[in-house]
């Protein structure tokens, strides 16, 4: 998510984009950085970099909202299904429970004509 690789909030301003990848990209260049993980450091630079200007853009920002909106949408819609499985994973489970239950367990009537012969003996 470029937001959320720039440290932003959903509908940050050009300005605010601006800000926050000058911010950011100063610790990660190439020609400044002298960390551990130079290669690292050049991908995240990369990456701010694309996530600058797609934010910056007004064409590439919408699609990329439209985009995160359609996954975000998907995500819950998957979500629901899930939760509709879930519950009918647990019914079935527990119908099978009590059939299992039923079919081991001696019946009423079993037990009341063992009762009776057990008086009769």
């Amino acid at each position: 998510d470029y937001y959320e690789v720039l440290g932003l909030q959903r509908g940050a301003s050009k300005a605010e984009v601006s800000r926050a990848y000058r911010k950011l990209s100063l610790e990660v260049h190439p020609d400044r950085y002298k960390g551990p993980d130079p290669d690292g450091a050049v991908a995240r630079f990369l990456k701010l970099t694309q996530a600058k200007e797609v934010l910056e853009d007004d064409k590439a920002r919408a699609a990329f909202d439209a985009v995160v909106d359609a996954k975000a949408a998907h995500r819950a819609r998957q979500e629901a299904q899930e939760g509709g499985r879930r519950k009918m994973r647990e019914e079935l489970e527990a119908r099978e429970a009590a059939a299992k239950a039923a079919k081991f367990a001696p019946s009423a009537a079993a037990a009341a004509a063992k009762e009776e012969r057990e008086r009769e003996s």
